[in-house]
């Protein structure tokens, strides 16, 4: 109940869930800072009372997704689901994780949220991973937020 309750405070929507993945979208880039940080706010209170080291990744890409009764696909997709997956293995201080693409990053209009995402040095990138790497290769910043 977490996501979904910040997906809806935030005026977002749920597209898909995928296992325990969920395809959201949102209207502006501010809402989805602050349902994800709210997410992971909450997600931090939860596993601190269960005593739990289980984590969430957000990957965020602005772009077209294409989505016809359950199925959706699509380039932009792709990406948000990629960057999700690479966040795995950023070498930041914890391990719940926003990060997001410069595309994304320009939809955020809010300059204090925009304060609170910094980009991820190339040297705090496992290089060994080709995902990561064309990742990198193509967005060249990756902004994060993490707590």
């Amino acid at each position: 109940m977490i996501i979904q309750e910040a997906v809806k405070k935030y005026d977002g929507k749920v597209l898909n869930i995928m296992a325990d993945g969920f395809l959201i979208t949102f209207n502006s880039g501010d809402n989805m800072f602050k349902a994800s940080q709210n997410i992971l706010k909450q997600w931090d209170k939860f596993i601190k009372n269960i005593k739990s080291n289980i984590y969430i990744r957000i990957g965020v890409h602005k772009g077209t997704i294409r989505n016809y009764r359950t199925l959706v696909c699509g380039n932009d997709f792709n990406v948000a689901a990629k960057l999700e997956s690479a966040s795995r293995n950023f070498e930041v201080k914890r391990r719940n994780i926003l990060a997001i693409t410069k595309e994304a990053y320009k939809g955020i209009k809010n300059k204090k949220i925009k304060n609170q995402l910094v980009i991820i040095p190339n040297n705090k990138l496992n290089k060994k991973n080709t995902i990561r790497q064309k990742l990198i290769d193509t967005y060249k910043s990756i902004y994060i937020y993490h707590t």
